[in-house]
Parts: C-alpha cells; sequence; structure tokens
C-alpha cells in the first residue's frame, strides 16, 4: 500500500485545495462564508477520505463517500460560475483539475467494485 500522500489523486486533490483557497479569498463576502467555506471544507473532507480508504481494508464505503463529495464540489464550481464568482475562463482552470481528480476517482471505484465482485 501507497503512502496517501503519494497517491495521484491525494497530489490532485491536495493542488485543488489550493487552488480553491487562493481564489475564495476575492469572493465577496457573503459568498466567501457560503459557497466558499463549503467548497475548502469539501476538499479537506476528500483528504481525509483518501487517507482513510488508503489506509482501510473495507475501501468502498469510502471510497463511495468520496464520490459523493466530489459531485457536491463539481456543483458549487458550476454554482459560483452562475453567481458570476468565477468567469467562465477561471472555470476552466478548475475543470481541468476536476477532471483529473473525477478520472482517478472513478477508476479506483470501478477497480475495488471489480475485487468485490470477483471480476478481476
Amino acid at each position: 500500500m501507497a503512502l496517501s500522500e503519494e497517491l495521484p489523486i491525494y497530489k490532485a486533490t491536495f493542488s485543488m485545495l489550493g487552488m480553491v483557497i487562493e481564489r475564495v479569498k476575492s469572493f465577496p463576502r457573503f459568498y466567501r462564508y457560503t459557497v466558499g467555506e463549503k467548497m475548502v471544507n469539501i476538499n479537506l473532507e476528500m483528504i481525509s477520505l483518501i487517507y482513510r480508504a488508503n489506509s482501510n481494508y473495507d475501501k468502498l464505503p469510502l471510497i463511495i463517500e468520496l464520490c459523493d463529495r466530489y459531485h457536491m464540489l463539481v456543483m458549487l464550481f458550476r454554482l459560483s460560475v452562475e453567481q458570476h464568482l468565477l468567469t467562465p475562463a477561471q472555470y476552466a482552470r478548475y475543470a481541468m483539475q476536476i477532471n483529473i481528480i473525477g478520472r482517478q476517482l472513478t477508476g479506483w471505484k470501478q477497480y475495488y467494485e471489480r475485487r468485490i465482485t470477483g471480476k478481476e
């Protein structure tokens, strides 16, 4: 088992956390403490879930919970664009990182689902 900090999904999520923290600083006050704070907290929860899933034998429930957090983060980014907190150009930068995390998460989930069903 690799160290959590060495996993590509951990590195991508940690990078996303830094990007979100920097951007949220410039949100208007109302959005900073509602949408922005939620985005930062979800990123932190995702990092915690990655660590827990990596160190736990029964990974699938934690990976499913991680998927839920990921989808909530995607929704908050879309809301940020609709509320004009992010321009489409700014969102494009985040969308690349979101896509990287999503692909890694999907692969991780599918791998453990196949392991459980014995199709590996």
